[in-house]
């Protein structure tokens, strides 16, 4: 690397550390914000008729009888299937023929669709979600053992991240106008789409394991599983492009210091969580990459917390202004991890 590629770089990372004081802290999620409206809170009443206990979202069905007898069926979104198992859900919980109570968020492009917040059962029983500000309510147990990255690590809090769509080149924004998150968000087909993208969902375990010469790190989002390789001091010629692409790594101290490469084209980051009070078609945090982005990660245990604290820089200078900073916290948990087994054509996902 020559010295003016060093300095480039140093210069991108001073100034993208300078301006994260400016970004806004925001928490992941495919598509929540975009779907639905937080200004619209609504209650509804009806009997089920159906019930899609699924990845990556579940749906409830049921009819509503209006003031003249008209029957309306309506549908709403749920937590991913492994998510509401943790909070005793099953296939039997939503029973076709049960009245239910819902309240929740209207759907922005469909009257007859809404997020669950918080369901009343016909037996008295109380499931809730998501308060009235549409965040979620649930947190994983924490246990105390090791202070070292392996695990298995729950998601603490919000993470941080830039407005990705706001700090984009020409180029990065002709790619971002030809993208539309309602019919081609990766999740809907089944794919994390970027290792960020894995970090950043919400309400899900990572295990992190160690064996001889690699860590694995599993995410149960998408059972997406990365192999970070520890003796490769350089990435091979030969890989193909992946929306994972190809990590080596190496320990400094207890951390661990990550850099991946050899990404496939595509979409980088989007969150669904816009600032409060703010209306735009496409979220700003939404971000696309090019084949020659460069993602460096690094896993610290913090000694006084024992929380995993993961701080991030994307570096992909075609489509970004700066280099792209963000951080996420997880505590220790012995959540064990379930079986994603996406489900790409259940509920209303848009066909692609």
């Amino acid at each position: 690397m020559s010295a003016n590629q060093i300095f480039n770089r140093l210069f991108s990372c001073i100034l993208g550390l300078f301006l994260y004081a400016f970004y806004s802290t925001v928490s992941a999620h495919h598509g929540f914000g975009a779907l639905f409206d937080t200004k619209q809170y609504v209650t509804l009443e009806g009997v089920i008729s159906g019930f899609e206990f699924v990845n990556p979202h579940s749906y409830v069905y049921f009819q509503t009888t209006g003031d003249s007898g008209e029957s309306t069926e309506y549908w709403c979104e749920l937590n991913a299937q492994t998510q509401l198992r943790r909070k005793g859900i099953s296939q039997d919980s939503f029973s076709v023929g049960d009245r239910i109570r819902i309240q929740g968020f209207v759907a922005r492009k469909d009257p007859l669709g809404c997020y669950v917040a918080s369901a009343q059962f016909a037996d008295g029983s109380t499931l809730t979600l998501k308060n009235v500000s549409g965040n979620s309510l649930y947190s994983a147990p924490q246990v105390n053992t090791d202070t070292g990255i392996v695990g298995i690590w729950y998601p603490k809090g919000r993470g941080t991240m830039p407005r990705v769509g706001e700090l984009v080149t020409q180029a990065g924004q002709a790619a971002l106008d030809a993208y539309d998150s309602t019919t081609q968000n990766p999740v809907l087909r089944c794919k994390p789409f970027s290792p960020l993208r894995a970090w950043l969902q919400p309400g899900m375990p990572v295990e992190i394991s160690h064996s001889a010469g690699t860590i694995l790190i599993h995410h149960e989002f998408m059972d997406v599983q990365r192999v970070v390789h520890l003796d490769m001091p350089d990435h091979p010629n030969d890989v193909a492009p992946s929306d994972l692409g190809h990590s080596i790594g190496h320990f400094e101290g207890a951390g661990l210091v990550i850099e991946t490469t050899n990404f496939a084209a595509g979409l980088l980051l989007e969150t669904a969580q816009f600032s409060v009070g703010e209306l735009v078609t496409k979220s700003p945090y939404t971000g696309m990459n090019t084949t020659t982005l460069i993602l460096s990660e690094r896993l610290t245990v913090n000694p006084d917390t024992g929380d995993l604290e993961l701080t991030w820089t994307a570096e992909d200078p075609r489509y970004y202004t700066i280099a792209l900073t963000g951080t996420r916290t997880m505590s220790r948990t012995d959540v064990e991890l379930g079986t994603y087994n996406c489900t790409p054509t259940s509920g209303h996902a848009p066909s692609v």
